[in-house]
């Protein structure tokens, strides 16, 4: 599926990052209803304390639902700070529970999502005030954090999972405290599908020019909000002339050399990139004169 144009114009312009900032469920379309309007996934981390060792630790992590309401997301869409706010519940076990008290400040300046192999670094994580557990004598423990700025990748389909690992930090009397936490089975909290931007493609060249004189054909693809790499492909007609190199920008320059007398059908080819469709431009027509 690819992006409309009307919708890589969103994204040109910035409309789409306003979106982000406001919070990718709150400006969706309306498809996602008040019962699905968030995702809980669940981790059990081994986490390091001092003095009582490692300890189990489940933390059930919740984020917008944002494939209920943006079914396809463009690739390269920059997101902004607090466009996947996050809420946590740390599950501390009786030991873990007893030794909280001794530790002031306690949270983490580290904990990220993957999504995919992308780092969403989420910031300022600080644990709250704890409730009464189900278990006699544990805690629940909520905490609030939010992601730094960040760019959805290229296009496919890729798991949002919870951290792997993460440190916890605080004070205690003795100083500054740092609790290591680990897993292996990250729980995925969603599965984003990420589609190419359409690319635009538009080609200039002088209207005539005499036999043996260079014609300057100027090319501009747009589309997606990310830089421009490779080529495009240069052709007369059904017949490759050459190739350019695009600009970050998504310009190009060929020179045409060598042109017989009479009229050329000139078109340029845009061979797409992991954030951009494929793309043509209209033919434009070259006149040789002696």
């Amino acid at each position: 599926m690819n992006v409309s144009r009307t919708g890589r114009r969103l994204v040109v312009s910035g409309v789409a990052t306003a979106v982000a900032a406001a919070g990718l469920v709150g400006a969706s379309t309306g498809a996602a209803t008040a019962a699905d309007a968030t995702k809980t996934g669940t981790s059990t981390y081994t986490c390091t304390f001092p003095v009582i060792g490692d300890q189990q630790v489940p933390v059930d992590m919740t984020i917008p639902n944002i494939s209920a309401g943006f079914p396809t997301i463009p690739a390269g869409l920059p997101l902004s700070q607090g466009s996947l706010n996050a809420s946590y519940i740390f599950h501390a076990n009786p030991t873990v529970a007893a030794l909280l008290p001794s530790v002031s400040g306690l949270g983490s300046d580290d904990l990220s999502l993957l999504l995919g192999s992308t780092v969403v670094k989420v910031a300022n994580l600080t644990l709250g005030a704890p409730t009464a557990g189900t278990d006699p004598g544990s805690l629940d423990i909520p905490a609030t954090a939010t992601n730094s700025d960040f760019s959805v990748p290229g296009a496919g389909v890729y798991d949002l999972t919870m951290p792997k690992a993460f440190t916890l930090t605080g004070t205690s009397a003795l100083g500054p405290v740092a609790v290591p936490c680990t897993t292996s089975d990250a729980a995925v909290l969603d599965t984003l599908t990420v589609v190419k931007n359409d690319s635009m493609v538009t080609t200039k060249a002088p209207a005539k020019v005499r036999k043996g004189k260079v014609a300057k054909i100027v090319t501009t693809v747009a589309g997606g909000v990310t830089p421009f790499s490779g080529k495009v492909t240069v052709l007369d007609g059904r017949k490759k002339l050459g190739t350019a190199k695009l600009s970050s920008a998504g310009n190009a320059v060929y020179k045409a050399k060598g042109l017989k007398v009479g009229k050329h059908k000139i078109t340029v080819r845009y061979a797409g990139d992991a954030f951009r469709n494929a793309g043509k431009s209209k033919a434009v027509v070259v006149r040789v004169v002696k």
